[in-house]
């Protein structure tokens, strides 16, 4: 270890945000942006830019207005609205495409960490980013981190303590159980809770305190929870990399303010602790499997008390005020749709759904060189299926008392309800829909598989996505129609699976009113390559968004291992394209090495914006005929085939993505002042979108009473408000300027 040089003058060489302009910082400009963790340890999150070059600068973030690494990226480095949180961990996971490294610092230089008889004056942590490198690329990774911030940050005050994580997992590197090549590389060792035990710092630590009523499971290292819904107050040993809509959160490991989970938790509005042993919280061991009601206090008081039924359905209910409405399903007929003849009753959304309607219009918009033919099954089918007694009798006993139904009784009722569709419903019920996609199949000559694709009003829709909530089938036309029986009856009853039903309520939708129609087109097989675009309108023209991946490996649903091809152009501007991330399975449209485009994929690329643009336009004008005012892009998934010499492009689905933005409105009011939603408080957002729509870096939770002045408000429809903040809350100081409120939880004077 390098002798510790005593220095009283710090002159750190960073860059930072300061009054919206990234510049140098002041010695003192730096240090105001340290806080406090674990109590009493001074923090710097910090993120390397241009990582392992010459022209590699370290930047400290100001916490209070940037929501983490990600949205420091995204805003201070000006990488702009497009730049997602997937383009962020692609270009810090992956060696070959990595531009930044996020970091932690904590500081000891006013009080020394003693450490195995050594005196150490600050701690480096690299972020938990799922890094792909091995374990000698990552040893030799960090140790370039320490010299660039041993000169950049912390010149004089030594060498740093590494900090390890302590059990090993994916999105824990470096662990205790691979130190060989980071103790080669010349550093000392420390764990989080070790690092917290030396400083005298608190072993529970209440992040973000409140009240929540819930089931308390524990979900243990290894278990991904997915079947967690908004009822359940969850106990992770391992911190989770996703959590979905709890109620509550203890992990049973040291958090930080700004971890992601903490992140989530504040934004969300949950009640989130965190603690080295669950021996240390009195009651919490004994209350697990049990309804309590959990309060944690600011002052670190932590306590969990068995709760009534019905307290704990009024807590629920509070949760859910935000209700959406779908369209009302009018189906039309038993027959099947053929979308190039069908009618415009026949082919709208109340028929066939969401997904098969929107096919219809690429179908009908497009050059049919671009879209195999589709087809679609009406609602009408479902409704006769549900309306079965052993199904109807199922359906209606859960949605009459869910609220009296423990999460667990839910989710059996929900596999019942699938059971009963897939198992019992009868011959004669499901003969008009076989019959439909025989006719669909005699349409369609030398097709020799299809695929039956979900279709329903709950998805795909400009204020609810949906997407992945439901299932869809392939199906090779020489099988039975035993086994079309049953593909068809799988999708119908994907309608009541697990996910789209705690989806559906965490949105307050009536599950009465949803239903299941069917997209059937041909299925796509041993394609070359497939993606998605983005397509949005900016200031300086239609700007496309291009993802690729070689073969059939999904770049909506990647493998961990996978990186996708992504990079953006403006109009047709090839030659000044943004390249973010590379394939490491075989590019599709980028030359190796070159940021230019593969002199063969160039008219299908052109195409796919052409194509991109059209349907944009299309969609877009029918919201504004409808006048709805947001600003909207469009997503669109593809496929590139192999056909003959040539690859020719097919487009397999379009929806709109809703972006938030409307124009101003003259300015009305001067105050806006938070009510109570049932979570403490209400919520600022950065788009007018329901809360689990949001990013943590969307949207930020004002308490009762606090005030934000505004000198603007405008309705922009579905409840939501724009108002231009001038004078921002203590909570939420970064929220300023065009933000978006749910009307009913703030009153405006």
């Amino acid at each position: 270890m390098v002798s510790v040089q005593t220095s009283s003058t710090f002159k750190p060489q960073v860059m930072g945000s300061v009054a919206n302009t990234l510049r140098s910082l002041t010695p003192g400009e730096a240090e105001a942006l340290q806080f406090v963790s674990h109590d009493k340890i001074l923090t710097w999150e910090g993120l390397v830019e241009h990582i392992g070059k010459p022209n590699a600068t370290v930047h400290l973030i100001d916490t209070t207005r940037f929501e983490g690494h990600y949205g420091y990226t995204r805003n201070a480095l000006g990488r702009g609205a497009s730049y997602t949180q997937f383009n962020f961990y692609s270009e810090v996971q992956f060696p070959q495409t990595r531009r930044y490294m996020p970091f932690l610092v904590f500081d000891f230089r006013d009080r020394p960490l003693l450490w195995n008889g050594q005196s150490y004056r600050w701690v480096l942590n690299i972020r938990r980013y799922d890094y792909k490198d091995s374990h000698q690329a990552l040893a030799d990774m960090l140790a370039g981190l320490r010299t660039l911030l041993s000169k950049n940050l912390m010149a004089g005050y030594g060498e740093p303590l590494l900090f390890v994580y302590e059990k090993p997992g994916t999105y824990r590197r470096p662990h205790i159980q691979q130190l060989t090549e980071v103790k080669a590389a010349g550093f000392e060792t420390i764990t989080e809770q070790q690092m917290i035990e030396a400083a005298g710092g608190a072993l529970v630590s209440v992040l973000n305190p409140g009240t929540a009523i819930g089931y308390l499971e524990l979900i243990k290292v290894g278990e991904d929870g997915d079947h967690l819904t908004p009822r359940h107050i969850a106990v992770f040993e391992d911190t989770p990399e996703r959590i979905p809509p709890i109620t509550g959160i203890v992990t049973l490991e040291p958090q930080t303010p700004l971890s992601h989970v903490n992140l989530l938790a504040k934004n969300r509005g949950t009640p989130n602790v965190s603690t080295a042993k669950m021996e240390l919280i009195p009651s919490l061991a004994g209350s697990i499997g049990k309804l309590v009601k959990m309060v944690a206090k600011p002052d670190g008081t932590v306590t969990f008390t068995p709760v009534s039924q019905a307290e704990a359905e009024q807590f629920w209910a509070s949760k859910t005020k935000d209700q959406l409405e779908v369209p009302t399903i009018t189906a039309t007929s038993l027959d099947p749709v053929e979308f190039a003849t069908g009618s415009p009753t026949d082919l709208a959304l109340p028929n066939i759904g969401s997904k098969a309607s929107n096919y219809a219009v690429l179908q009908n918009r497009l050059d049919p060189t671009f879209v195999k033919p589709g087809f679609g099954l009406s609602f009408a089918h479902y409704q006769q299926i549900a309306a079965e007694p052993d199904t109807q009798i199922i359906i209606r006993d859960l949605l009459a008392r869910k609220n009296l139904f423990a999460p667990e009784e839910i989710n059996a009722l929900l596999k019942l309800i699938r059971k009963s569709i897939e198992k019992h419903t009868s011959d004669a019920t499901i003969a008009p829909a076989i019959a439909a996609v025989r006719a669909v199949i005699a349409k369609m000559p030398g097709v020799k598989r299809i695929r039956l694709r979900s279709s329903t009003n709950s998805e795909d829709l400009p204020t609810f996505n949906g997407a992945g909530l439901y299932e869809s089938k392939g199906f090779n036309v020489d099988d039975s129609d035993q086994k079309l029986r049953k593909k068809l009856l799988k999708v119908m009853a994907s309608l009541w699976l697990e996910r789209a039903f705690w989806e559906r309520e965490i949105f307050a939708i009536d599950h009465a009113d949803v239903g299941m129609a069917i997209l059937i087109n041909p299925a796509f097989s041993d394609e070359f390559a497939n993606g998605v675009v983005v397509g949005t309108e900016e200031s300086n023209g239609f700007r496309t968004w291009v993802n690729a991946q070689k073969g059939e490996a999904s770049v909506t649903n990647p493998l961990d291992d996978e990186l996708p091809e992504s990079f953006a152009f403006v109009g047709d501007r090839l030659s000044e394209l943004q390249v973010q991330s590379r394939s490491n399975i075989g590019s599709v449209f980028l030359v190796d090495g070159a940021d230019t485009i593969r002199n063969e994929r160039q008219e299908a690329l052109l195409q796919l914006r052409q194509v991109t643009q059209q349907l944009y336009e299309h969609f877009v004008e029918a919201q504004r005929a409808g006048g709805d005012r947001r600003k909207y892009g469009i997503d669109i998934e593809y496929k590139l085939m192999q056909e003959g010499d040539a690859v020719r492009l097919y487009v397999k689905q379009s929806r709109l993505l809703n972006l938030g933005e409307a124009a101003p409105d003259p300015p009305t009011g001067t105050r806006v002042v938070a009510k109570d939603n049932g979570m403490g408080g209400a919520h600022l957002r950065r788009y007018p979108k329901q809360l689990s729509e949001l990013r943590d870096d969307q949207m930020c939770i004002m308490k009762v009473n606090q005030v934000v002045g505004i000198n603007r408000v405008e309705d922009v429809g579905n409840g939501f408000a724009k108002i231009n903040v001038v004078v921002p809350c203590t909570a939420c100081p970064s929220f300023k300027g065009e933000v978006y409120v749910f009307r009913k939880h703030f009153n405006f004077l």
